[in-house]
């Protein structure tokens, strides 16, 4: 089955501070990020700004467990689902979504915004 995911809004900002929150995580675009911050206010994704992008997301899956059931309301919003229906999609689907996730329009600056109120 192909799964799809809507564009990011202002909501997700908020559900995606949370559960940054929850999983400790802190998203810090500092001086030694300088080409990461030029891109983001470009507001395009390079390769090296996906990489950054796996790496958070990386490091959420090592912690998800913390905030299951947030990332699970979050991801099925963004698919149209409801939070059960997400728990069931195959594992084998999971790396295609997550590729989805990294590429939607405008990641680098939800994320950027996400990650301001976790400082």
């Amino acid at each position: 089955m192909e799964y799809k995911l809507r564009e990011l809004n202002t909501g997700d900002i908020f559900k995606m501070s949370r559960i940054l929150q929850k999983l400790e995580l802190k998203i810090d675009f500092n001086d030694t990020d300088t080409d990461l911050k030029e891109e983001i206010e470009k507001a395009e994704i390079k390769n090296e700004t996906r990489g950054k992008i796996s790496e958070l997301i990386f490091k959420v899956g090592e912690n998800l467990y913390k905030a299951e059931d947030e990332v699970s309301e979050f991801m099925a919003d963004l698919m149209g689902l409801t939070s059960d229906e997400f728990k069931k999609i195959p594992l084998a689907e999971m790396g295609k979504l997550f590729k989805k996730f990294k590429g939607l329009k405008g990641i680098s600056d939800f994320f950027k915004l996400a990650g301001q109120s976790t400082k």
